[in-house]
């Protein structure tokens, strides 16, 4: 694969990842009186997007030097960047009745059913995932964006 493929391919895994994060995000932060576990993953979302975004103006950043050694790079970076994105479209399913609830009904204190929505191992999940995913491109960063 030449830079110009692999930078298109990543490019977009990215804004499929920005995306999903984006309306993450959003539900989160709408629900204003939930749990402590809505609030602390709205926060670590928010920090995945600034990752990603750091990571896109890496893949620019990488395409304008166009050294061969990129093509690996990237390589290993989309891996990253496929698992997160994975991972985020499946968090995604799971926040879409809370985002029902939150858009649907008009409600922004929706704290007590936020529970019932998502359950215990949904909260474990979103604690898990969102802050691993933070730590692999924070390290892919340190590592590639050097």
């Amino acid at each position: 694969m030449d830079v110009v493929s692999a930078v298109a391919s990543l490019t977009t895994l990215i804004t499929f990842a920005l995306q999903s994060s984006q309306v993450l995000f959003q539900t989160a932060n709408a629900v204003i009186d939930g749990p402590c576990q809505v609030v602390r993953f709205a926060g670590q979302v928010e920090t995945l997007r600034r990752m990603l975004n750091r990571m896109a103006e890496l893949v620019v950043k990488g395409k304008q030097a166009s050294h061969s050694e990129n093509t690996s790079v990237f390589a290993e970076i989309k891996s990253s960047i496929q698992m997160c994105v994975e991972d985020l479209q499946r968090l995604q399913a799971k926040m879409s009745k809370l985002q029902a609830a939150v858009t649907s009904n008009n409600l922004r204190r929706i704290g007590s059913i936020v529970k019932i929505i998502l359950g215990s191992k949904d909260f474990e999940e979103m604690e898990k995932i969102v802050p691993y995913h933070v730590q692999v491109l924070n390290t892919q960063l340190s590592i590639f964006g050097t």
